[in-house]
């Protein structure tokens, strides 16, 4: 799970951070729920 943070932080970086990175919140809280 941290390195999967980790990961998401770091492919989130890019230009389409923000569209990626709701991809990502929604993804992580579906795996950890």
């Amino acid at each position: 799970m941290a390195s999967g943070g980790i990961v998401a932080v770091r492919l989130t970086r890019k230009p389409a951070r923000s569209h990626f990175a709701m991809r990502i919140d929604e993804f992580l809280r579906d795996t950890a729920a």
